[in-house]
Formats: C-alpha cells, structure tokens, sequence
C-alpha cells in the first residue's frame, strides 16, 4: 500500500508553504484541505497592490500555484513531489485592497507523471462573490525519494 502525505507530515509541509516569505507577505491562510482540493484565503492589504490600488498580478499568479500545489499535496505518496512546468493565469477583474480573496483548487488529474489542475479566485467581500482568475496548473511529479528530508 502507498503511504500518502497525511497528519504530521501533511500539517510540516503545508507550514513550509504558508511560511515562505511572499506566502507569508500575502497573508495567505488555508481554509481547507483534502486530497484534491483546497481553498485559501487572503486579503488584499497594502504590501501586495499595486500602484493603483488593486492586487497586484504576480501576486495572484504566485498565490493560485501554492493553492494548486496544496490540494495535489495530500494525494502524493512520501517519496513524491511536484514542480510546476507550465502554468496559464486568466485574470478577468481586479480586486482592491480591502476586499478579501478565496482561491479555490481542484485537481482534475494526477497521473504518475503529471498533475492537472484548476484554480479560481474569487472576490468574496460583496455578495455574489465575484470570479477574479482562473489558472490552469501543470505539475511534473518527481521521485524524491532521495533528494528531500522530508520523503521516506
């Protein structure tokens, strides 16, 4: 039987991911996680606009890829890992600062070398929520059984 990240390890990698430094500047925080799936949550504060006021893109892009990367986390087994190889960001509204942000994350397959998946970002402050980007992850798998500390 493959033993899949779960408890522990699941809960020590996720901090590695929220802790990174843009991760962290965002404010990014996991609202939910299952194997598939994942949402986080952020809002749009000063460090992360624009000039004009409204989150900045690269911000965006950054943030969908680690919510990407956290819904294929709990479906990968010990010795495995992921790295983006392709990623499309469609960004149809801004969002400004002050409003808050929920990304959503579905892995629409996990192969044994490749991982699709889907992300949307939503403008939840005002109801209806609003979609903000949509993006389309592409993630190579990769034995690392002997690279990471963290892989039996």
């Amino acid at each position: 039987m493959t033993k899949l990240f779960a408890g522990d390890r699941l809960a020590e990698l996720n901090g590695f991911t929220l802790e990174m430094a843009a991760v962290q500047l965002a404010g990014l925080e996991l609202v939910k996680q299952e194997p598939g799936c994942a949402v986080t949550r952020f809002n749009v504060t000063e460090p992360i606009s624009a000039g004009s006021g409204s989150l900045h893109g690269a911000v965006l892009y950054g943030l969908l890829d680690v919510t990407g990367f956290l819904a294929v986390l709990p479906m990968l087994a010990t010795d495995k890992g992921v790295v983006t190889h392709d990623a499309h960001f469609s960004v149809l509204s801004q969002v400004p600062r002050g409003h808050d942000v929920e990304l959503r994350a579905d892995v629409e397959r996990l192969g044994r070398s490749i991982a699709f998946i889907r992300v949307e970002a939503y403008d939840v402050s005002d109801s209806p929520e609003r979609l903000l980007a949509t993006a389309k992850v592409t993630k190579s798998v990769l034995d690392l059984s002997r690279r990471l500390k963290y892989a039996d």
